[in-house]
């Protein structure tokens, strides 16, 4: 699979953007958030656990690409995270 290929879903966590990486049978295998120090995403397998709370202590939405990409720019826009590029 080339990085062209890779499948993502997209979740809001607690208003966290989450992009999840899919392997080729649909199953979740790598989480990735943004880092501020970095200024890009990195890896954070924490948040797979998190999709999987079944406490529901946490808030979760699956989101399309695009709604992902709508709440990067609001919170672009409103400070929250500088230096990535859409």
């Amino acid at each position: 699979m080339t990085k062209s290929e890779e499948t993502y879903k997209y979740y809001l966590i607690d208003e966290i953007p989450v992009k999840v990486k899919l392997n080729e049978s649909g199953l979740k295998v790598a989480s990735y958030v943004y880092n501020r120090e970095s200024k890009d995403f990195e890896l954070n397998n924490e948040y797979l656990l998190k999709l999987e709370d079944h406490n529901k202590l946490l808030e979760v939405e699956s989101v399309t690409e695009d709604e992902f990409r709508d709440r990067l720019k609001t919170l672009k826009t409103l400070g929250k995270i500088d230096g990535l590029t859409l």
